[in-house]
Order: structure tokens, then C-alpha cells, then sequence
């Protein structure tokens, strides 16, 4: 069952959080008016929210993993760079943020699983090639690009651990339209041979 608990200090839409019900942290967003977005950060302690570190930049369509005090984020729309896509990603330690590994695939609203020295990273869109299909593993200091998934798709979700995650749902190229809604499921593995796969459920 759902109840009602602590309301963010902040508005925010297509932003991204992670770490446990006691212990959790959200950073980024659309705010209103005019879709602006923020470079807000909050940590639950179970009932209320209080304002943390400062994202580097404002950010939005983003994704994060790890914990309240170890957290990675990026595949980050910034509105107001050019290009509004980068590379980049951050970590942060329960207080502030600071500069991680680039990945070598530049993608937005991408899922991200894992923790902040062990993750996953997996679609994503990015312009003007559209939805990708890329995935790429965080060893807390470097990128490596792994098997791709099956679709490319972006705007989906994630979760699990580096060697046994899941990504799902989305919006792709497939159907009837170019950002069709995705119920699709793929399986991320790293069995004990060493060979990463992605793989549909």
C-alpha cells in the first residue's frame, strides 16, 4: 500500500532519484513556469526531505543509481549548453558533487542501475541519431562500452546491479511512430565466464 509521507522542497518533473525508502536522494527536474529545470538536490531520511549539495549544472531527463551518500547521475539534458547533451557524469557523496569518468556514448534519458563503482548504464536518446541502443559499464572511474541492447529505445527505467539488472520500458522507433510507448523488457547479465549479454524477456 501507498501512503502519503514528505513533500520535496522543491518542484520537480523527469527528475531522478535512488538510494532506499530511509535513505534516499532526488536531484534535477522541470520546474514551472516554462519548463525551467534546477540543479536542486534533496536526501529522505524516511519522512523529510532536506536540501543537499548542488548538482553542477541544471539538469533534467536524467538518470542516477548508487545511494544516498554514494550516488552516480548524467545522461542529462542542459538546457542553455551546446550541445544540450554531454557526456558527463557526477558523483556524490552525501554532500556534494563531484566530476566522474565521461561516457563514450553521449545520451539523455537513458536507465542506470548498479551502484556508484559498480553500474550499468543502458539507451538512451540523443540527437539527431534518436534512440539508442548503447550500453556501457562504471568502474567508479572509467566507461567501457558492453553489448548492446536488443531496441533502442529511450526514456526508460532500470534497476538492479551490474551483473544482474533489468531496463524496461521506454519509448522506441518500433510501431506505428517514431516515439512509440515501450512495454518491452530486456535482461542485463554478467555470468562468471566473463561475457556480458542484453537480452529480451
Amino acid at each position: 500500500n501507498w501512503t502519503s509521507s514528505g513533500d520535496l522542497p522543491f518542484v520537480s518533473g523527469q527528475g531522478a532519484g535512488c538510494g532506499t525508502q530511509t535513505a534516499g536522494i532526488h536531484s534535477g527536474g522541470l520546474q514551472n513556469p516554462g519548463n525551467n529545470v534546477t540543479n536542486k538536490t534533496a536526501e529522505y531520511d524516511g519522512s523529510s526531505w532536506t536540501n543537499g549539495g548542488n548538482y553542477p549544472k541544471n539538469h533534467g531527463y536524467h538518470a542516477m543509481c548508487g545511494s544516498q551518500t554514494a550516488t552516480l547521475a548524467g545522461m542529462t539534458i542542459a538546457p542553455g549548453e551546446s550541445p544540450n547533451q554531454n557526456p558527463e557524469f557526477y558523483e556524490y557523496n552525501g554532500s556534494s558533487w563531484t566530476a566522474a569518468g565521461n561516457q563514450n556514448n553521449t545520451r539523455y534519458a537513458g536507465a542506470a542501475f548498479g551502484t556508484q563503482t559498480a553500474a550499468i548504464t543502458a539507451g538512451g536518446g540523443s540527437a539527431p541519431a534518436g534512440h539508442q541502443n548503447k550500453v556501457e559499464s562504471y568502474d567508479g572511474t572509467s566507461f567501457t562500452n558492453e553489448t548492446t541492447m536488443v531496441t533502442g529505445s529511450n526514456y526508460l527505467q532500470g534497476g538492479g546491479t551490474s551483473s544482474s539488472g533489468l531496463a524496461f520500458g521506454g519509448s522506441g522507433p518500433a510501431g506505428s511512430g517514431p516515439n512509440q510507448a515501450l512495454n518491452r523488457t530486456e535482461e542485463w547479465n554478467d555470468p562468471s565466464d566473463g561475457t556480458r549479454t542484453m537480452d529480451v524477456s
